[in-house]
């Protein structure tokens, strides 16, 4: 009896597989077609096995052999499907890299974009700031002490410096979209140095 149902679930076993393999390729998955016919030769074995027990098909070395030769067959074409599936699991991994690496060099455009219109629409009140420390320091330089006078000066320069800054970075926007050609020229350390001091003297005390 345990035979028998042995034989029976494991017939009823294959059709499904083979079954599901056939419905899986029908879809469009390609490693499928290895694993479709892997089980049509294990099926053809076991069909031709019984058929030649009976009678039906005349003995020679293949239908004697029919199910070991069949199972051979099925384990070449599930390795070839194997392959098959580690091709295209690599393509799929070069696809998702290079539209990984598209989106990465669409959000750096965007990133640069936002960073020239964010420091465009910075120089106007900067602007305005200078202009109004260089005012009230030509204005007043004769009634205020020196500290104060001083201290409009460190927000004229720092209002300049700041507006170089955003200025430097619209040029890189323009040097990456080669607007742009950059000439390169030694940095005055003393002029640097000498601001850099003037800026942080006030925060000492």
């Amino acid at each position: 009896i345990s035979v028998v149902y042995t034989i029976l679930h494991a017939f009823v076993a294959t059709i499904v597989m083979f079954g599901m393999g056939l419905r899986v390729y029908l879809r469009g998955y390609r490693p499928a077609r290895f694993y479709v016919l892997a089980w049509s030769f294990l099926l053809l074995g076991a069909f031709i096995y019984p058929l030649q027990a009976i009678g039906l098909v005349p003995p020679s070395i293949f239908t004697n052999y029919s199910i070991q030769i069949g199972s051979v067959f099925e384990v070449i074409l599930l390795s070839l499907a194997l392959a098959d599936r580690i091709n295209l699991l690599k393509h799929e991994k070069a696809a998702a890299q290079e539209s990984a690496i598209k989106n990465l060099h669409i959000a750096d455009s965007l990133k640069d974009e936002f960073l020239a219109n964010t420091s465009h629409e910075l120089r106007t009140p900067l602007t305005g700031i200078i202009g109004i420390a260089e005012s009230l320091l030509d204005r007043y330089a004769p009634k205020i002490d020196k500290e104060m006078a001083t201290d409009l000066g460190l927000i004229a320069a720092s209002g300049r410096r700041l507006y170089s800054l955003i200025s430097d970075l619209l040029d890189f926007s323009k040097l990456k979209n080669h607007e742009l050609k950059l000439n390169l020229k030694p940095v005055d350390i003393k002029t640097v140095t000498k601001l850099v001091l003037e800026v942080s003297r006030p925060l000492l005390k």
